[in-house]
């Protein structure tokens, strides 16, 4: 699973202090990690968004508020959502700004995780309820599949993705515009 990271540039270390504890199984985007000097940011950020990530976890607190482009990921963010008929962003507070959410796009009306709490503790409580939100919101995704079982839609194949020979006959004898692969 692929996470964005929507947050202001000062909230980066906090940020950090929060996925750094997610599993090792969540990969997050973050604009420090992903892009080297030289890229236009603005083209990769659109990508990751629209095509790479799995879902948007805004980190919102004042400086998010006042952050244009915390506001363009979100909209990126939104759309996607749109696009997949699913949820997408996943909005997290840093601080209590909870009537202002509209601020940085229509997330009022949203559920939201609250992480005020910077201690260690805190810290850990939010990260444990990231890392549970993304299973549930993952897991409604795996079970969205469950009404296609069956249909010619979809066929499930037990195997080893590493199997080279496996797949290329698996493709020739399917010829699937998608391949998912689940690993336990």
């Amino acid at each position: 699973m692929k996470i964005f990271l929507s947050h202001a540039s000062e909230s980066k270390p906090r940020v950090r202090c929060i996925v750094e504890r997610l599993p090792k199984h969540v990969d997050c985007w973050l604009d420090q990690d992903e892009l080297s000097p030289g890229y236009r940011f603005g083209r990769h950020i659109e990508s990751a968004i629209a095509e790479d990530c799995d879902f948007l976890v805004a980190f919102v607190d004042e400086a998010a508020l006042a952050s244009e482009w915390v506001r363009k990921e979100i909209a990126l963010g939104l759309q996607r959502e749109r696009d997949l008929d699913r949820a997408f962003v996943i909005p997290v507070l840093l601080a209590d700004v909870r009537g202002r959410l509209d601020e940085v796009g229509p997330l009022g009306d949203r559920l939201y995780l609250e992480a005020w709490d910077a201690s260690d503790q805190g810290v850990a409580r939010t990260t444990d309820q990231l890392a549970a939100q993304l299973f549930a919101l993952a897991s409604r995704m795996v079970e969205s599949l469950r009404g296609l079982v069956g249909t010619d839609r979809v066929t499930f194949i037990e195997g080893d993705i590493a199997d080279a020979g496996g797949v290329n006959a698996a493709i020739q004898a399917h010829q699937p515009e998608t391949i998912l692969n689940f690993a336990a």
